[in-house]
């Protein structure tokens, strides 16, 4: 019999209760769907090495645009401080 291809993936941390993910798999088992379920080590290190480096990389790109805005927004708010100062 030929093997099939898994329809639905569960991953889950080992830190989730493993009676809440047997409950979610039995809700959603049918005999037409093929689910696999894996269970993961810790991996709170590499999601945040995941984000860091896209935030980084969007920090990256953006910096001309801030730099851009900011340089204008306190040209704007420089007349505003002057003109209260002086009056």
């Amino acid at each position: 019999m030929k093997k099939m291809r898994p329809h639905i993936g569960v991953s889950y941390v080992a830190k989730l209760p493993v009676d809440e993910i047997e409950l979610f798999l039995a809700d959603v088992d049918s005999s037409e769907l093929c689910i696999v379920s894996d269970k993961q080590d810790d991996f709170e290190i590499q999601a945040g090495v995941e984000l860091l480096l896209s935030t980084a990389i969007a920090v990256y790109l953006l910096k001309p645009y801030f730099v851009g805005f900011l340089n204008e927004a306190g040209k704007d708010h420089y007349q505003v401080l002057r003109r209260a100062l002086i009056t």
